[in-house]
């Protein structure tokens, strides 16, 4: 079994720290426009007036099932465990003492956390503006399109020209799907019909009992989402721009990177024209399906009333640092100091290595 090793983890910290004030990366406004653009290159239908009530009405079963699809993904990511599947009890236990050997490991950086959550938050200011642009160009490379080669930016152009026309269609097609609640149930691959239901009901069980029995998590919360979004953002840098933000130079390589970017065409590109007919036929079908979707989740609202949403939040952010950086993980007893893996592995540990497609060794 491997952890987060606390010593890592501090080496990564005090760099971060050292890189130097970045300051604006990108032209002001243009966040704003790049998330535009990937709106209308891959439209997510909104809720309407009347659905926006419903929502309201039940923001209790929606924050949970938003904690519990990001819980879901973290834990399917770092173990291949589905929460929607029910585990075994060979499974379940293996997988608590993993998630209890992370949060030790994290207990045990605490104090450095706090300590750097000051600086983290100075660095990920600049950095966040980046992320309507990573994302972007996420989506372009999987279609084929990348903004380097010439001729993109017409292409680009077609492309937005082309999804204005798309959208009205796509959204007088709303289904459970559009609804909140439904593209949450979407993201766990559930259906929001009454095995979708049962299935929700069993994955928001299973996230209760989890954070019920795993000890405490005294990281402090900001500081620990901070470092997860950071290094999210890093890993982006990395894959789309072939930046490593923490190597010798990597602010100075950042700015060449973006230089060799269209920027100033991307801001010169004509956003379509939103099309209001297309908001009051999604709003309708919306407000059924919201209703629908209501109504056969009611269950599940007291299934998880118990749930403690911090704490799912800091364990997603924990597990998602695991995720982005994966070299901070150590052996199990590797790091020369007390280690929090010793005290909890056993044999559930090794139940879960052997049950799991993906290894957390």
């Amino acid at each position: 079994m491997s952890c987060l090793c606390p010593s890592k983890l501090l080496d990564l910290l005090e760099g971060l720290a050292a890189i130097p004030p970045l300051g604006p990366m990108l032209p002001s406004g243009l966040p704003a426009r790049l998330s535009a653009m990937q709106t209308h290159l891959s439209p997510v239908p909104r809720l309407g007036a009347q659905a926006g009530l419903q929502a309201q009405a039940q923001a209790a079963l929606l924050a949970r099932v938003s904690a519990l699809a990001a819980l879901h993904a973290a834990v399917q990511a770092a173990f291949g465990l589905k929460l929607s599947s029910g585990l075994s009890a060979r499974a379940q236990a293996g997988l608590q003492a993993s998630l209890a050997a992370q949060v030790g490991s994290l207990n045990a950086s605490a104090p450095a956390l706090g300590m750097h959550q000051p600086a983290l938050g100075r660095l990920l200011s600049p950095l966040a503006a980046l992320m309507p642009l990573l994302g972007l160009l996420q989506s372009l490379l999987a279609s084929g399109l990348d903004l380097r080669q010439p001729g993109a930016l017409p292409l680009l152009q077609a492309r937005l020209q082309a999804s204005a026309q798309a959208s009205a269609q796509a959204h007088a097609k709303a289904s459970a799907q559009a609804s909140a609640l439904g593209a949450l149930m979407a993201s766990m691959g559930l259906k929001a019909d009454a095995r979708g239901a049962a299935q929700l009901t069993t994955a928001m069980q299973a996230a209760a009992s989890m954070s019920e029995s795993l000890p405490a998590i005294t990281a402090p919360a900001q500081g620990l989402s901070l470092l997860a979004a950071l290094m999210a953002v890093l890993a982006a840098l990395r894959s789309l721009l072939q930046v490593d933000l923490l190597a010798p130079a990597g602010p100075t390589r950042l700015r060449l990177a973006l230089d060799g970017l269209p920027l100033a065409g991307l801001a010169e590109l004509q956003l379509p024209v939103a099309v209001r007919a297309q908001a009051s036929a999604a709003a309708t079908a919306q407000a059924a399906a919201q209703a629908a979707a209501q109504a056969q989740l009611s269950l599940p609202l007291e299934a998880v009333a118990r749930m403690d949403l911090q704490a799912a939040a800091q364990l997603t952010s924990a597990l998602q640092l695991r995720a982005h950086a994966p070299q901070l993980l150590r052996p199990a007893g590797s790091c020369g100091g007390p280690c929090p893996v010793a005290r909890v592995q056993g044999p559930g540990a090794v139940g879960l290595q052997a049950s799991t497609a993906h290894s957390i060794t």
